[in-house]
């Protein structure tokens, strides 16, 4: 029997952060990962795809974290897709889940620890 891969979107402005969370994913043969730099190129890219879990930053330029929650509130077609937030700092984790993120997940993340912690989010 055929399963279709899991898309998994990571959407970080910083190029390392991004290869860090994807890295462990992309040698997972269950995996698709795509990945953006920012909020709005992260909405682009669900416009014509579609994900299973998205792994969002706060903190990026032209729109960030929280702006993407919102956006993604009032989108049926992405609204319901699981977001884990992924930021150095815990303080806007209560705003973030008033907008519907998920979890989240504390940087730095050790790469062999990502498929414990995605995993849930996946079912």
């Amino acid at each position: 029997m055929y399963n279709e891969k899991k898309v998994i979107l990571i959407v970080d402005d910083d190029p390392t952060n991004r290869s860090v969370l994807a890295f462990p994913l992309k040698n997972r043969p269950e995996f698709e990962v795509i990945e953006a730099s920012d909020g709005a190129q992260a909405l682009a890219i669900l416009n014509g795809k579609k994900a299973d879990l998205i792994l969002l930053d706060i903190h990026m330029p032209n729109m960030n974290g929280i702006e993407f929650l919102k956006a993604r509130l009032q989108n049926p077609e992405i609204r319901e897709i699981p977001v884990l937030m992924v930021s150095t700092d815990d303080t806007q984790k209560k705003e973030a889940e008033a907008y519907g993120a998920n979890g989240y997940l504390v940087k730095p993340i050790s790469p062999s620890k990502i498929y414990e912690l995605i995993s849930p989010y996946l079912s």
